[in-house]
């Protein structure tokens, strides 16, 4: 039997349910904006300061194309989370130890140390339902 094989043998899955608090969304969403999808849009308004985290957004536009426009918001963090979490987006960055880790370290505020392709990913995710760049 190989080690993969009894190492899967041995896990034991199970079915959590987590609430990310606002301050956490809001970092992923902060550094989305600030660096991890910089390489694909460019933002042309961005509200944030002194606004409910139900109210911050951002108004950004594909880099090869201004006439595509996007709105992200909170609620597009949350989505992309739920999309990469249960899989139905497959996560850049590796497999099922990857989306573990982020899965435990940034919904339960552990610390996780995620940067900006992994804000990336999840704005992605959230937006588009798939990783379309990078």
């Amino acid at each position: 039997m190989s080690e993969n094989t009894e190492a899967q043998d041995k896990s034991i899955t199970f079915e959590l349910t987590v609430t990310p608090s606002d301050k956490c969304l809001q970092d992923i969403f902060h550094t989305a904006l600030e660096g991890g999808i910089g390489y694909w849009s460019t933002c042309s308004e961005y509200k944030r300061e002194g606004l409910a985290p139900s109210e911050v957004y951002a108004v950004i536009h594909d880099s090869e194309d201004d006439d595509k426009e996007y709105r992200i918001t909170i609620e597009t963090i949350r989505q992309g989370l739920r999309k990469i979490v249960s899989h139905e987006v497959k996560y850049n960055v590796g497999e099922d130890e990857a989306v573990q880790n982020l899965a435990v370290g940034i919904l339960t505020e552990e610390d996780y140390d995620y940067d900006a392709g992994d804000a990336d990913n999840i704005v992605q995710a959230g937006l588009f339902g798939e990783l379309v760049y990078g």
